[in-house]
């Protein structure tokens, strides 16, 4: 079978999948598929089917949120779900990563916001991308090619095959075009991405390594810190970086 009939094949059985639980359970709200699936990007078995739900209250949010968890259990395939509320849609427009609203086209329109990119644009986008796929990266690089040509099309990025032909040659290749990490800092990057740095490890770093892991994941970090209860000891950490 060519990739291409496979792809086409593929597309139409995840759209059939989400339409079917759309029409059956969330018919009476804004309910969308996003990321690779609305560019008919999809990798049968490998990619999954990332959601977004705009909802009006609380009790709505609690309600289709908890039937989705029900549905993740039962259809693999479902991924990630976004959800909204319509009054904060002014403050999502503010500060969504605009890379990030392009994969979801439903909701760009929604906001009517036209997406200006910057080095720091791209580097919080590649990095999101980066730990969201790192495990599909690190077990099955080759089939991942195809969804990571796009995101380097985003990042407008043309790396040659003999650059990028592995994930060892595809995050050198990314620090130097995107990351501008020196020697050292690249160094205990890729030993958080490849080994993820616990938390207790994580707080015997220096504040050296410290910056680069709060750089490469810190929604993560902060996230650990504020529920460690160490408050105190992310504000030392955030305010020592410069």
């Amino acid at each position: 079978m060519s990739l291409i009939l496979q792809n086409t094949l593929s597309v139409y059985i995840y759209r059939f999948a989400f339409n079917i639980i759309e029409r059956v359970s969330f018919s009476n709200v804004r309910f969308w598929y996003r990321g690779s699936l609305s560019f008919n990007n999809i990798t049968f078995g490998i990619s999954d089917i990332d959601c977004s739900l705009l909802v009006t209250s609380n009790l709505e949010a609690k309600k289709y949120k908890k039937r989705y968890q029900i549905y993740r259990k039962i259809f693999p395939l479902l991924g990630e779900l976004n959800l909204y509320f319509e009054e904060d849609i002014g403050l999502v427009s503010k500060c969504i990563n605009p890379l990030e609203l392009r994969r979801d086209p439903i909701l760009c329109k929604l906001i009517n916001q036209k997406v200006k990119t910057s080095l720091y644009v791209k580097q919080v986008y590649i990095l999101r991308m980066l730990f969201a796929d790192s495990q599909n990266l690190k077990k099955r690089f080759e089939l991942r090619k195809n969804k990571w040509e796009f995101h380097f099309r985003e990042l407008e990025l043309q790396p040659s095959n003999s650059q990028v032909n592995d994930l060892n040659s595809m995050l050198k290749y990314l620090n130097s075009e995107l990351l501008h990490l020196n020697q050292e800092e690249y160094r205990i990057f890729c030993k958080q991405y490849y080994n993820k740095v616990s938390e207790q490890e994580f707080r015997h770093l220096s504040e050296n390594e410290h910056k680069v892991c709060l750089y490469s994941k810190p929604f993560f970090w902060l996230g650990m810190l504020y529920r460690t209860q160490s408050i105190e000891e992310g504000k030392r950490i955030v305010g020592s970086i410069n």
